[in-house]
């Protein structure tokens, strides 16, 4: 829990940091880059998607299921949201042990 905490902080802090280093001159897309970054993560904290990896055929599709469209889509979804759902509940999780000195799952 605290190696995700302390891997998650760094890759946050990396990926604010290359933000000014690339954009320094300017500070438009660091106030924009800054708030979506942060956006980004709390949307990957909140939604999980669950794609049925039962129906989503193979390769070659024998006809067309919406279904199959839809969990495709979802796993692309996934993917999307992985690098901000890391950094979001290592960050939370972390804080919890930390702050209430247990692990998140126990009450």
């Amino acid at each position: 829990m605290i190696r995700d905490l302390v891997l998650a902080s760094l890759l946050f802090v990396g990926v604010v940091a290359g933000g000014v280093w690339f954009s320094w001159p300017a500070l438009m897309p660091i106030a924009i880059g800054l708030p979506a970054l942060v956006a980004y993560c709390a949307i990957a904290y909140f939604v999980r998607a669950r794609p049925n990896h039962d129906q989503m055929g193979g390769s070659l599709h024998l006809g067309y299921r919406p279904s199959a469209d839809v969990n495709w889509q979802l796993v692309q979804l996934v993917l999307i949201l992985a690098p901000g759902r890391f950094i979001s509940v290592g960050i939370v999780d972390g804080v919890r042990l930390l702050v209430r000195g247990r692990l998140p799952h126990e009450r």
